[in-house]
């Protein structure tokens, strides 16, 4: 059994770093906010849950599985609902980048002749009333179009495209 508790250990760190990984991936896309944590600590709970839950049952002779089965058992569950995680994680992102965004804002407000990008993060987004526990991005971009003259906010939800003009507007 200590075999089995070993080994599990290790491919929990190494399968938890990797998990990690993958989803931080896209996390540069999207302003470094997505939101991915839960999906890491669903990932790893239910790994822990399945390690318990044979060990619990090779012991007590449930399951007739030898130490080696019940292991490779664990990997292929906790492997294939690592996958799950994921894909349901990547099909959850947003349908806009900050810089996509933008630009269509853009597109769709032909009065507006540039788009001024602010330098810090803060400046890009703001938090969400309508997001929960789960969603992969919790953020509206805050967009500045800009005439010359003045310069206007528009928030900006990426999952839906819609925009509305926050009030406050710069005049140079």
């Amino acid at each position: 059994m200590n075999k089995l508790i070993v080994t599990s250990c290790i491919f929990l760190m190494f399968f938890q770093i990797v998990g990690v990984l993958v989803l931080t991936i896209p996390n540069s896309k999207y302003l470094n906010a997505l939101n991915y944590q839960p999906y890491y600590l669903i990932s790893v709970s239910f790994f822990l849950l399945i390690l318990i839950l044979l060990m619990i049952a090779t012991r007590l002779s449930i399951l007739k599985l030898s130490r080696s089965k019940a292991l490779i058992l664990l990997f292929v569950i906790a492997l294939a609902f690592q996958l799950v995680t994921i894909l349901y994680f990547y099909s959850k992102l947003p349908s806009f980048t900050y810089e996509e965004a933008a630009y269509l804002l853009l597109e769709k407000n032909p009065q507006f002749t540039q788009i001024y990008f602010p330098e810090a993060r803060q400046d890009k987004i703001i938090l969400s009333s309508t997001s929960n526990y789960f969603s992969t991005f919790k953020y509206f971009y805050n967009i500045y179009l800009t005439d010359g003259i003045t310069t206007t906010e528009y928030y900006f939800d990426p999952f839906t495209a819609k925009f509305t003009q926050h009030d406050s507007t710069i005049n140079y």
